[in-house]
């Protein structure tokens, strides 16, 4: 072998050791990972949905409501205690009569507050409830004079004070917000009277019993709440007639 050619052999070999070696996994190409937007987290508290309440059930569903009630509000009416019998309690001219024939007792207006406790169970209501009455009359209207033991003597009236316990049957038929009722009223009357006897005060009482009917409607505003207007009129007894405006609280199942 030349030289030449011993020296084209070593170039050669010193190409190959110093050829550089390629890396496979640098030299296949990946695709590049998908860009993906940055998440967002919005920094107020979850707030979880609460469960609707269940409205309040009337119509087709009021058999199956049992509640209590509980009323206060206004009442304004008419009396007539003129058949009442009053009885004295100081022993004052206790043989007085005629007077109880007359104005305040023979008719006589009433403004007040009227309190009811009521239970309902499918459509039947049951009511109790104390009406605290103040009449309207002029004592000067009631003055007259009048015999008392064979003596002729001027008689006033100074106050007439009714009290008013309450029973009651009746039915209601509920539609939407709105329930329409009657009832049946027993109410068993307390009347104090205080009159002038000339320069005496004689004390008198009576209790009495009487009927009368109501009819009404009770406006649903919330599940525990209404507001209620009714006229009554009296059937026999010292009642003649009344309006009441009154706002009540419900409690019970409505299933």
């Amino acid at each position: 072998m030349t030289q030449a050619a011993q020296a084209q052999s070593r170039d050669r070999s010193v190409q190959i050791e110093q050829s550089p070696i390629t890396d496979l996994d640098t030299t296949t190409s990946q695709p590049p990972p998908p860009r993906r937007d940055p998440i967002e987290v919005d920094p107020r508290p979850v707030r979880y949905r609460e469960r609707e309440r269940d409205p309040v059930r009337m119509g087709a569903d009021a058999p199956s409501a049992h509640y209590f009630e509980a009323t206060m509000g206004f009442v304004a009416g008419g009396r007539n205690h003129s058949d009442m019998t009053f009885e004295s309690q100081n022993n004052v001219a206790p043989s007085l009569t005629e007077p109880f024939l007359n104005l305040p007792y023979n008719g006589t207006s009433i403004f007040g507050l009227r309190y009811d406790l009521r239970l309902i169970l499918s459509y039947v209501r049951m009511t109790v409830g104390m009406d605290f009455p103040f009449t309207n009359f002029r004592t000067a209207d009631t003055k007259a004079t009048y015999a008392v033991d064979n003596m002729m003597r001027t008689v006033t009236v100074q106050s007439l004070r009714p009290y008013e316990l309450r029973f009651g049957l009746g039915g209601e038929l509920p539609v939407s917000y709105f329930a329409p009722f009657v009832d049946v009223l027993g109410t068993v009357h307390f009347v104090n009277t205080t009159l002038s006897v000339d320069d005496n005060n004689a004390e008198f009482k009576a209790t009495g019993f009487g009927f009368s009917a109501r009819a009404g409607c009770r406006i649903q505003a919330k599940p525990w709440f209404f507001v209620q207007l009714a006229g009554e009129v009296g059937i026999i007894g010292p009642t003649r007639w009344n309006a009441d405006l009154s706002v009540g609280f419900s409690a019970g199942s409505h299933r």
